[in-house]
């Protein structure tokens, strides 16, 4: 699942859901693209953890754009800096943790 995402901008960070859906058939993002306020962006995906919760525990956005959902950078806080992780949290206070890809080997 996917939808057109809308930008939420916090603490100079701009963050937009990704890929929604998952093993379950509900709308929990499953990446938040992060963009800081000199252009350079990454991917971050649900953290190892939290890709075991199960349905009801999991945050939801149900209009599969972001606006229901609150973006927190931690860590990270130096100008500049990308965060070292990223919480999610819906309207209800389900919460997940996501962290920065790590780059493929070739």
């Amino acid at each position: 699942m996917s939808g057109s995402a809308k930008a939420t901008t916090t603490n100079g960070f701009q963050f937009e859901a990704i890929e929604h859906g998952g093993e379950y058939p509900d709308t929990m993002p499953q990446g938040v693209l992060v963009t800081n306020a000199k252009g350079h962006a990454c991917i971050y995906d649900v953290s190892p953890t939290d890709r075991t919760l199960r349905p009801g525990k999991r945050p939801q956005d149900p209009t599969m754009d972001g606006a229901g959902l609150t973006f927190t950078a931690e860590g990270g806080k130096e100008r500049g800096r990308m965060p070292e992780a990223v919480r999610v949290t819906d309207a209800e206070g389900r919460t997940s943790l996501y962290v920065p890809q790590k780059p493929r080997q070739r």
